[in-house]
């Protein structure tokens, strides 16, 4: 399985949603599939949501994956500075989640 962070952008007012895309490789012996994975993170309301299209069964079990890593770790806590930084840096940890920090350092800079 490999995972990659494809796009990276901030929205919403005073830019406090963030949306991730992670695009899914998996499969076995030359029997690929790939999905977009969509992460959105609420700045102001420190919430995270996971939305996919299950386009192929592996899918949901990935998903189902990652929302056990995201869950384990603290996000919300009021000392954690950079709670989306956190999750990337989680999921790139446990699920091997790669990604441009440089991508990343832009856009998660004005977030409020």
């Amino acid at each position: 399985m490999e995972l990659r962070l494809t796009k990276i952008y901030r929205h919403g007012d005073n830019n406090a949603m963030v949306h991730l895309s992670v695009e899914a490789n998996y499969g076995w012996q030359g029997d690929m599939c790939k999905d977009i994975i969509q992460i959105n993170y609420n700045g102001k309301k420190r919430e995270a949501f996971i939305a996919v299209k299950l386009s192929n069964q592996g899918a949901g079990k990935i998903v189902e994956r990652m929302i056990e890593v995201i869950t384990g770790v603290d996000f919300t806590a009021r000392s954690v500075k950079n709670p989306l930084r956190l999750i990337l840096e989680t999921l790139a940890e446990k699920m091997n989640l790669r990604y441009d920090p440089s991508e990343v350092e832009e856009a998660l800079s004005v977030i409020v």
